[in-house]
């Protein structure tokens, strides 16, 4: 859960690089590699191609609108940075889970292609730890590089809870949806983007509710097992949930109370 993203600083000439335009025509041909070794290795439907090529697009689109864009033209491009490098590759891996989510509606998900699905989240997941702490020690951290982070962190969390909505229960959209919800209360309620104190807890739930649909993806035990698991991160998301939307109901107030 963020607050709005505030207004970008232009990076300075020491951070400029290979050019962020580069960097994303070489993120598309990567992805599209990925996905084609995808189709080799256990098969992609023309509905996962659809809607993978449609997450490039709009992946492709907000990277290109971040801050490098308002660098004068007569200046050379500055890279997107190591770390946000870092996460625009954790998200090809993304676009590649939601390729074999949706070809699995076709009817079916064969086991090769629910076992690529859950290898390339646990591997998405394991980077989330890495880009940050590379932002940190190259001092390249940036509202954006987090926004970025989170957005790719929830099209992960989103795609597998729309295949365990299909397979399992439907519950497990409340954790796939959760953060989208919140956004869109905040537009209703503006006492919603009332900034709170870090919580390690809620990193650490956030983190739960991903590592939670991973498990359910796999299809271990039965299914009352599965159900079991998403039961537990859904509880565990709206408890954190509900405590912020406390502490900034009462914020609005005034600051005494956190």
């Amino acid at each position: 859960m963020t607050s709005p993203v505030p207004e970008l600083a232009v990076p300075e000439p020491a951070a400029r690089g290979g050019g962020w335009r580069l960097e994303v025509y070489g993120a598309v041909g990567l992805q599209l590699s990925v996905l084609l070794a995808v189709q080799q290795l256990v098969g992609l439907t023309v509905a996962g191609w659809v809607a993978a090529v449609g997450y490039l697009v709009a992946l492709s689109l907000a990277v290109a609108a971040g801050p490098w864009r308002r660098v004068p033209a007569r200046t050379a491009d500055p890279s997107i940075g190591p770390a946000n490098l870092i996460t625009l590759a954790r998200s090809l891996l993304v676009g590649a889970v939601i390729a074999l989510i949706v070809s699995g509606f076709s009817g079916g998900w064969p086991d090769g292609q629910r076992a690529l699905a859950v290898g390339l989240s646990v591997v998405a997941v394991i980077l989330d730890g890495v880009d940050g702490r590379v932002a940190r020690r190259t001092r390249t951290s940036s509202a954006f590089g987090a926004r970025f982070d989170i957005e790719i962190d929830s099209v992960l969390a989103l795609a597998l809870a729309i295949g365990l909505a299909r397979e399992l229960t439907p519950l497990a959209l409340v954790l796939g949806l959760a953060r989208y919800l919140y956004l869109a209360g905040a537009r209703i309620w503006p006492w919603l983007n009332l900034p709170l104190p870090t919580r390690l807890s809620r990193k650490v739930i956030g983190l739960l509710g991903t590592v939670t649909l991973i498990i359910a993806t796999t299809g271990f035990g039965p299914p009352a097992f599965g159900i079991g698991v998403v039961v537990a991160g859904t509880a565990a998301v709206v408890y954190s949930f509900g405590r912020d939307i406390v502490a900034q109901f009462r914020l609005r107030k005034g600051p005494d109370v956190v």
